[in-house]
């Protein structure tokens, strides 16, 4: 594609408007009508999830990968470029692959005038991308919820859905109580099977009279025991077998647990994996922005809800215990940040330091110091990224940098 016509392209990506949400799945069934239902064409594995469901559908990708099947992963947001949410064998799509399709979409949707938002756009996209290169298998990670997620359409050749956790998150979307939440999230599940790693004794409750034993509970299935966090991988054991991760939270224990639990409904499906494969596939598996060490000394997290804060800092108190934190932190206004807030004023030993986003749904100054001090947190603030790392640098003496709050904030120091 030529130079012009790939800048076109871009700019009408970009106009569809990323942060546009439109609760009805009509617009993007009737596209994947006109596409030729791509997504019937490779079997899918669907994840959704309060936190963890990047982490878990990349596991699987990798999994899948190291065993010889050629694989497809769908994820959001990116850091870097959207061809990242787009990944053949973890290889983001290539730009020529990418906009040619696209192009051909435009087209298709122009010709039959239907508008699709930006995340409905990729999802079709990603679908057709994954036919064209014959994907053996797709992992399809959830936008946002799961019942009118672009994502939640019809799929032929379905193998299972995962849900990863369920805690307070977009509440004004999704329900101000967890059991809202999981109502929400579980829709994807449908006549099929799931893996979920829920532990809250009444949505257990809620999930087991509603779908009885076509549900594997990831902690109950492979309890998850030892969990070591250390400064450059965790290390857990599961079954009798020992598991690491580079990425480093507690967390990811259970994220390896559901995992698990979705290859045993997998394999009894027809897919043949090797153990010792699977370990070393979970072990190659790094997100930029998931408690990983960077090559520059300081950790990424794009951790932006209070559980996911929570479990990021209490890796560090395990992994450093008693050392100080210098917290660079920045976050989108839809975030309950009087919650995160809270959680950070626990740990004694953190400073903060806020810093601004390039994004206009990114908190205000203001705003955010006024938190802070409502939390008792002495914040310092410099809108500058970069001078905000100088000074984090500058105070850090023997303790630990973190950066995070935000995706659009982690991917200036990736």
């Amino acid at each position: 594609m030529r130079a012009g016509r790939r800048e076109n392209f871009y700019s009408r990506l970009d106009a569809l408007n990323e942060f546009k949400f439109d609760y009805s799945l009509e617009r993007i069934k009737e596209a994947l009508t006109l596409s030729g239902s791509p997504q019937d064409a490779f079997a899918v594995i669907h994840v959704t999830g309060s936190n963890g469901k990047g982490s878990a559908a990349s596991y699987l990708s990798n999994i899948l990968v190291e065993n010889g099947y050629k694989t497809g992963i769908y994820t959001s947001p990116h850091l870097i470029n959207v061809r990242e949410r787009i990944a053949i064998n973890n290889k983001k799509i290539s730009a020529e692959k990418f906009t040619a399709a696209g192009a051909g979409l435009f087209r298709l949707l122009d010709k039959n005038r239907i508008c699709l938002t930006y995340f409905e756009f990729l999802t079709v996209l990603a679908f057709i991308l994954f036919r064209a290169e014959k994907v053996k298998a797709a992992v399809v990670e959830v936008g946002l919820g799961g019942r009118f997620d672009a994502t939640n359409v019809n799929y032929k050749n379905k193998l299972l859905s995962i849900i990863t956790s369920i805690s307070l998150e977009h509440t004004a979307l999704l329900g101000k109580t967890e059991k809202k939440i999981l109502v929400e999230k579980e829709q994807i599940i449908g006549s099929g099977r799931a893996a979920v790693n829920i532990w809250q004794k009444g949505l257990k409750s809620y999930l087991k009279k509603k779908y009885g034993g076509r549900i594997i509970f990831a902690d109950e299935a492979y309890p998850a025991a030892g969990i070591t966090p250390g400064k450059k991988y965790l290390e857990t054991e599961i079954d009798g077998d020992i598991y690491r991760s580079a990425m480093i939270e507690t967390v990811q224990a259970k994220n390896i647990a559901t995992v698990l639990a979705a290859l045993q409904i997998m394999e009894k499906k027809g897919f043949i994996l090797d153990a010792g494969r699977v370990k070393k596939a979970i072990f190659s598996t790094i997100l930029p922005g998931r408690m990983t060490l960077n090559k520059k000394g300081y950790y990424l997290s794009v951790a932006h809800n209070p559980a996911a804060v929570k479990q990021a800092l209490d890796t560090l108190a395990a992994v450093y215990p008693g050392e100080p934190v210098i917290y660079i932190f920045s976050a989108l206004k839809d975030k309950d940040i009087a919650a995160i807030f809270g959680i950070i004023a626990e740990h004694k030993n953190i400073k903060l330091i806020l810093t601004d986003i390039g994004n206009e749904r990114g908190f205000a100054r203001g705003a955010l110091l006024k938190l802070a001090e409502k939390a008792c947190i002495k914040a310092l603030y410099f809108p500058d990224n970069k001078e905000a790392l100088r000074r984090a640098r500058k105070i850090k003496k023997n303790g630990i940098i973190l950066i995070g709050g935000s995706f659009y904030l982690v991917k200036e120091f990736v």
